[in-house]
C-alpha cells in the first residue's frame, strides 16, 4: 500500500466527505479496498455483548458479500476482544489472535465464520480496526484480504496508521449525527441542533456560516472573534494552529495529525477545545457551503470535565497507571492526594504526571484539562 501525497490527502478527504453525506462510504471502502489490495471492505457498527453487527458500507463482490451479511456475520470472532481493542489501531489477524490467548490463532481458525466464510472464499487475513465507541457500540473497518495477496508489509502498516486517525474522526462524528440525520437535516440543520460552536471558514479564514452557539462565541469576543468578517483566534500559539488546520484542509488532508484534532482555545480560567474538520473540496457542487473549506467544532460546556480518557491513552500512548493519575489530575486532585489515594509514593506521581506532560506535551494541570476535555470529537446537541 503505496500512496502518494496527492492519492493520501485525497482518500482522507473522501473520509470527511462521508461526515454529512454517509452514502459516500461505500465509494471510500470501494477506494481503501483498491490502494490497500484487499478484496472486502465493510464498514459495521457492533454492540459486542448483545452479539449484534449493523453493517453501514460495504464493499466486495455480491456471492462473498450476501453471505456475510446474512448468515456469518452473527458468527464473527472477535465478540469478546472488541472492547479491549485500542481505538484507531490497525490489527491484522495475528495481532487479534494474541488479545485472544497464547492460542489464539487456532481458536479463530476454528470458528464457523473462519471454516465456512474465510476460508472457502481464500480470505486469510483482514486489518481490523476499532473506530469510535458510543454508548454500547463500536464502530468498525476490516479490510479482508485474499491468502494469495503479497506479504503485509510495514508499509502497508504505516499507511493504514496514517489514514485511521481520519477515519476515527469521521466514524465518531458520522455515529452523534445519525440521530439528526434521520430527520433529515441537511449539514446547517444538523449545525443548529448543536450546542457546540461550528464555524464553517474558507481558506483565508473568512467566515461563511456559524450558528447559534458560534455566533454568542463570537460576541462574547473572548478566545474567538470576527474582525472584518475574519476569524480571530486565541491565544497566539493556536490560532497558527487553526490557520495550518485549515490551510491543511484546503490543499493537503493527510498533513492533518492527531495532534491537530484538539486545539486548546482561550485561558485556563475559560478554556475551550477547536477541531478542525476538513469539508469536501474537490466537488463544488458537494460543499455545504460554497467556498468552504473546513468546519470548526468548539466544545465550551466547562461542566464536561470526564474526558474520554480511552481516547486520551490512544491517542497520547498513555499507560493505564498514567491515564488514572490523569484523571485525578484534571479533578484537581494533589499529588499527594492521588498518592494516598492510590497507595503509591508521591514521588511515583510527580514521576507519572511528568510523563504525561511529556506526552501530551501539556505544561502542567490546567493545559492538561483543556487538552484532555472532549478528546472524541465533541458533539452535543441542544436542548
Amino acid at each position: 500500500m503505496t500512496l502518494d501525497a496527492a492519492r493520501l490527502s485525497d482518500l482522507i478527504g473522501n473520509v470527511y466527505d462521508c461526515v454529512t453525506d454517509p452514502a459516500r462510504w461505500d465509494d471510500f471502502l470501494r477506494r481503501l479496498c483498491r490502494d490497500a489490495e484487499g478484496e472486502v471492505g465493510t464498514l459495521s457498527v457492533i454492540s459486542p455483548r448483545k452479539r449484534r453487527v449493523r453493517f453501514e458500507a460495504l464493499h466486495g463482490e455480491h456471492h462473498i458479500m450476501e453471505p456475510l451479511v446474512h448468515k456469518y456475520a452473527q458468527h464473527m470472532p472477535f465478540f469478546n476482544i472488541l472492547e479491549t481493542m485500542q481505538i484507531g489501531h490497525p490489527y491484522l489477524m495475528s495481532d487479534m489472535a494474541g488479545l485472544i490467548g497464547d492460542a489464539g490463532r487456532e481458536v479463530l481458525e476454528d470458528t464457523v465464520m473462519f471454516r465456512e466464510w474465510n476460508r472457502p472464499n481464500g480470505l486469510t487475513d483482514s486489518f481490523c480496526v476499532a473506530l469510535a465507541r458510543h454508548a454500547s457500540e463500536i464502530a468498525c473497518l476490516n479490510i479482508v484480504l485474499r491468502s494469495d495477496r503479497r506479504a503485509v508489509s510495514d508499509e502497508d502498516r504505516r499507511m493504514m496508521g496514517m489514514l485511521m486517525p481520519h477515519v476515527c474522526r469521521a466514524a465518531s462524528l458520522g455515529m452523534e449525527l445519525a440521530g439528526t440525520r434521520s430527520a433529515g437535516l441537511i449539514f446547517r440543520g444538523i449545525a443548529d441542533q448543536m450546542s457546540n460552536g461550528v464555524l464553517v471558514v474558507d481558506e483565508g479564514l473568512r467566515i461563511l456560516y456559524a450558528n447559534t452557539s458560534a455566533e454568542a462565541l463570537l460576541a462574547r469576543a473572548s478566545a474567538l472573534k470576527s474582525v472584518n468578517g475574519k476569524l480571530v483566534v486565541s491565544p497566539e500559539g493556536s490560532a497558527q494552529r487553526i490557520e495550518r488546520d485549515v490551510q491543511l484542509a484546503a490543499r493537503m488532508e493527510h498533513g492533518l495529525s492527531n495532534t491537530s484534532f484538539s486545539v486548546p482555545l482561550g485561558d485556563p480560567a475559560a478554556p475551550c477545545i477547536a477541531h478542525v474538520v476538513p469539508l469536501a473540496r474537490r466537488e463544488r457542487e458537494h460543499r455545504t457551503v460554497q467556498h468552504a473549506v473546513a468546519a470548526i467544532v468548539i466544545s465550551v460546556d466547562r461542566s464536561v470535565l470526564g474526558p474520554n480518557l480511552d481516547a486520551a491513552a490512544d491517542l497520547y500512548g498513555l499507560t493505564n497507571a498514567e491515564k488514572r493519575v490523569a484523571l485525578l489530575t484534571i479533578e484537581g486532585i494533589s499529588r499527594a492526594g492521588i498518592a494516598e489515594m492510590i497507595g503509591v509514593r508521591e514521588s511515583t506521581v510527580k514521576t507519572q504526571l511528568e510523563s504525561i506532560f511529556a506526552k501530551t506535551g501539556a505544561s502542567g494541570q490546567a493545559a492538561l484539562i483543556i487538552l484532555l476535555r472532549d478528546l472524541s470529537v465533541p458533539v452535543r446537541w441542544a436542548p
